[in-house]
This record gives structure tokens, C-alpha cells and sequence, in this order.
């Protein structure tokens, strides 16, 4: 299952890098548990939790707003290749099938629907 899951993070690593987004698998989040709304009003830059992907400690999160997506390490703050200047977000937590993101001192929560962990 790890090397499962290393595949994944390769694969969605090597999609990001040629900007492809086609041929994913996202689900759907439902209306986000949110302590505020989303940035952006449209359907296309609403941020969404497109998958949780993992076992045990090692699990990741992939966020997407849109044609943006960052993949998060539990335990670790700042998504996948980027540093603390280029962050948007940072994962405050990572459990069950929900993430706690903050950006600017305000927090989000999005969480997978019901039935899709």
C-alpha cells in the first residue's frame, strides 16, 4: 500500500509539473464545513479537496482551486515543493477524511462526502 501510494504522489506530482489535469480521478467535496467561504465565487476557484491518499502517518492531501492544486504531507505545513514565501495555504490538520487549511489567519475546512474515505 505505501508503494501505492508513492506511485500516486509521482503520478499527481508529474501531472502538476506538465499542467495537465486531465485523466485525474478527483472526488468531489461536498459544501465545505468552512469557517469562511472559499475566495473565490466561482465553481472553477472554489476550493475543494479533490482526494486523501495514504496509509497510516503518511498520508496526503490534494487541494485544488480551480486549475491550482497543492499536496499536502500530514504533519507538514506547507504543501509539496513549495517554501513558506510561496504558500497560500498551510495545513493546520489533517484527520479522518477532512483538512483544516489556513490562509491569512483565516481557517478553512473541507472535508471528502460522505461515503468516499
Amino acid at each position: 500500500m505505501q508503494l501505492e501510494a508513492e506511485q500516486a504522489l509521482a503520478a499527481t506530482r508529474a501531472r502538476l509539473a506538465s499542467g495537465r489535469a486531465d485523466g485525474t480521478r478527483a472526488v468531489e467535496a461536498h459544501p465545505a464545513v468552512s469557517a469562511r467561504r472559499a475566495h473565490a465565487p466561482s465553481d472553477e476557484g472554489r476550493l475543494r479537496l479533490a482526494g486523501i491518499y495514504g496509509v497510516g502517518k503518511r498520508l496526503f492531501a490534494e487541494v485544488r482551486s480551480g486549475a491550482q492544486a497543492w499536496i499536502f504531507l500530514k504533519g507538514q505545513p506547507l504543501p509539496i515543493g513549495h517554501s513558506s514565501q510561496s504558500a497560500e495555504y498551510h495545513l493546520k490538520e489533517l484527520s479522518g477524511t477532512c483538512v483544516r487549511l489556513e490562509r491569512q489567519g483565516e481557517e478553512t475546512i473541507l472535508c471528502l462526502p460522505a461515503g468516499r474515505s
